[in-house]
């Protein structure tokens, strides 16, 4: 998604120039050209996690490197198409644990409860509910991180790890489950 900034700046621009109609609403132009170029200058994530925690990827110099080339086919095209990746490959998988590095950070992907490895300063997603706490790791991410807060986007910057996730069902145009218990019963006339 763009930036907020980006995002503002495109809005601001448009409605400026439709909702005025004096020659001056041209300037509205100027925001709009700017919120576009914005987009172009953001850094893509380097990690992407699903939100069904089938597929995790590592992006790093054009190469997309897939934790899964089974899983979740259409989420890694998709992931390919967006970040305009030359190449896509498997990282190094065996017994569901997939490893890849990333500026000398390991990046660990676990697909399976029992083998969940613990590396130091490491970046650990485990698509599986986690069995143990690693506090050597530098980010540790499981299935419950990914039940309650969906498909996550990880920056790796010097200052360590940024983490965006994408809070499913929490928009403003849908609306809150009702519990089970709350929810009106239905009586049905005979």
């Amino acid at each position: 998604h763009p930036p907020l900034l980006s995002f503002t700046l495109i809005v601001f621009g448009g409605l400026w120039l439709c909702l005025w109609q004096q020659p001056w609403r041209k300037w509205g132009i100027f925001p709009l050209c700017l919120g576009c170029t914005l987009i172009w200058w953001t850094d893509p994530p380097h990690i992407l996690v699903d939100g069904q925690g089938k597929i995790t990827a590592l992006y790093t110099d054009g190469i997309l490197h897939l934790s899964s080339n089974r899983k979740g086919k259409f989420t890694s095209e998709t992931w390919a198409k967006h970040l305009s990746a030359q190449e896509t490959k498997l990282m190094n998988c065996s017994e569901d644990v997939c490893k890849a590095s990333f500026q000398n950070i390991p990046v660990v992907v676990s697909y399976e409860k029992e083998n969940q490895p613990c590396l130091k300063d490491a970046i650990l997603i485990r698509l599986e509910p986690s069995q143990a706490a690693c506090p050597e790791a530098q980010l540790t991410l499981d299935w419950y991180d990914l039940w309650r807060g969906g498909s996550h986007a990880i920056w790796l910057t010097p200052q360590g790890a940024r983490l965006e996730k994408v809070q499913q069902g929490k928009r403003p145009w849908t609306q809150r489950s009702i519990p089970r218990k709350e929810r009106p019963t239905q009586k049905t006339a005979l």
